[in-house]
């Protein structure tokens, strides 16, 4: 998807846990496709929303992001607000962060064991 000036990483993905993620094709596409996009003129490659370590790599700048809803009153806008107030608490409640590192580290030995070395991006 693009515009005039500004191409969105949005589409390509890979499995993190193929033998080949330990070579970061995700990495290699990103580059190229930038690589690419600034031959063609484009002056902005959006690499959407979220955190995830391989953008601090590629980004040189960042555009604030909001997003939000508007629903009506109902029972099922009454859960869907509880769930996402429940999961988001789950994920800031400074008493789980303990779990949440042990969570992430299993992840990352999990990576290790299976040869990924836990350096490959998750592209999304």
């Amino acid at each position: 998807m693009r515009s005039e000036t500004v191409l969105h990483w949005w589409f390509p993905v890979y499995d993190p846990e193929d033998e080949l993620a330990r070579y970061s094709p995700g990495g290699i596409l990103l580059l190229k496709l930038a690589e690419q996009a600034a031959g063609m003129g484009l002056r902005v490659l959006d690499l959407g929303k979220g955190d995830d370590p391989y953008k601090d790599s590629f980004r040189t700048g960042a555009i604030p992001l909001a997003e939000g809803a508007v629903e009506v009153p109902s029972i099922a806008a009454t859960l869907r607000r509880s769930r996402i107030r429940s999961e988001e608490w789950l994920r800031r409640s400074p008493a789980l962060a303990p779990l949440r590192e042990g969570v992430r580290a299993l992840r990352r030995l999990r990576r290790r064991l299976r040869g990924g070395e836990g350096s490959a991006p998750r592209d999304a």
